[in-house]
């Protein structure tokens, strides 16, 4: 087939980008050497070739089949079963739905918890559990079901791409790996339109800010240790601990293999994604002494975070003692992240002159990363 020529669209899918919550509704051309997207106008969106394509979960006949492609964060969703076994013929890696991969990784999975399970019978326990994902469940499989939360839950949500916003945020992203651990997961960081003052970090590294932190925010220097902070966070693998101890083996199991699927809406039906991104004051202790360890190696002033701890809880109280149903809410930052006196004193004591976190160009830049996205959601809403 010449490449030039009319694509011959084979069947129908729906495409979702990985950058917003909106879905497209698309054609499939199917030619030798790939999948080519056509949108509306017979556009061509983006062409997956077949070795680059994988299953976004376990494939099931009689349920929509989930693609990716390696590189992207987006993924195609396809309800017709002929339509995705014909893909599967051309993708023979991906098995007919079931790739080598991933049952090789499921055979792994297996006998990873079953040698526990055989030698460790006696220490399984809601506190060791934990400890043992974090020390010997493999980081690939992390970011598999950080992908999946992604796409499941932040997905959700609109992210805020402003150019010159992004690449502030990206400079101050790359400030501070450049002085983590060599073993850490490379991060993706990235600004939703929710407005909510919080953050969170996702297994593998995902983490996201929300518009409000950024709005609230009166320095770069606090959206730094904001971020250190979720660094610390994923530098201790707390997400996967929380999903473990909430959740179980099992749950490891599925979001590992098949993809979040189902558990995403059983989880959020039963409250649990607070619960899961609530962690225990140690956990945030942790996490707040590895910021300071980041601050300080990046030369960034922490006492700037230890006021925006102050000016929260300051505002929560005020919160407390008012009727005005207008004023905004901060009662969902202290639901996921536990406040005391302490923790800001901790960061005012270590105050040193320092960098700024950006220039102030940069920082106003960010500032406006969301000014052209739509009308902000909150949290609560999801």
């Amino acid at each position: 087939m010449d490449k030039d020529a009319p694509y011959k669209i084979a069947g129908k899918a729906t495409y979702h980008d990985g950058l917003t919550a909106a879905r497209h509704e698309i054609g499939i051309s199917l030619t030798p050497w790939s999948l080519v997207l056509i949108g509306k106008g017979s556009a061509v969106i983006s062409e997956w070739p077949y070795k680059d394509i994988r299953l976004a979960e376990e494939v099931t006949q009689g349920r929509p089949t989930r693609l990716k492609v390696m590189g992207q964060d987006a993924r195609l969703t396809i309800t017709d079963w002929s339509l995705a076994q014909t893909i599967f013929k051309h993708a023979k890696h991906l098995g007919g739905g079931r790739t080598a991969e991933r049952g090789l990784k499921l055979a792994f999975i297996a006998l990873f918890f079953l040698a526990i399970g055989l030698g460790l019978f006696w220490l399984f326990s809601m506190n060791t559990l934990p400890s043992l994902v974090k020390s010997y469940f493999p980081n690939s499989w992390e970011q598999d079901i950080g992908q999946d939360f992604v796409e499941d839950f932040a997905g959700s949500f609109e992210v805020c791409e402003g150019k010159t916003g992004s690449q502030a945020l990206a400079r101050m992203t790359q400030r501070l790996s450049d002085v983590l651990p060599q073993n850490t997961l490379p991060l993706t960081v990235k600004v939703l339109n929710v407005k909510d003052v919080n953050a969170f970090a996702l297994p593998g590294g995902e983490i996201r800010l929300f518009r409000g932190l950024i709005d609230e925010a009166a320095s770069p220097d606090e959206v730094a240790g904001v971020l250190a902070h979720e660094i610390g966070h994923v530098i201790e693998r707390h997400g996967l601990q929380a999903l473990a101890r909430h959740y179980g083996l099992m749950a490891l199991m599925q979001v590992a293999t098949a993809g979040t699927g189902d558990f995403m809406g059983a989880m959020a039906q039963a409250g649990g994604l607070l619960s899961l991104l609530s962690y225990s004051r140690e956990a945030e202790q942790e996490a707040d002494q590895h910021a300071l360890s980041i601050l300080q190696a990046a030369d960034i002033n922490p006492e700037k975070f230890g006021h925006f701890f102050e000016r929260l809880h300051q505002k929560n109280a005020d919160e407390d003692s008012s009727e005005d149903p207008t004023k905004e809410d901060f009662t969902i930052w202290f639901s996921t992240h536990p406040q005391e006196g302490k923790r800001a004193e901790f960061f005012l004591q270590k105050a040193f002159t320092g960098r700024p976190a950006l220039s102030p160009a940069e920082w106003q830049a960010l500032k406006v990363i969301c000014a052209s996205a739509g009308e902000p959601k909150s949290f609560r809403d999801w």
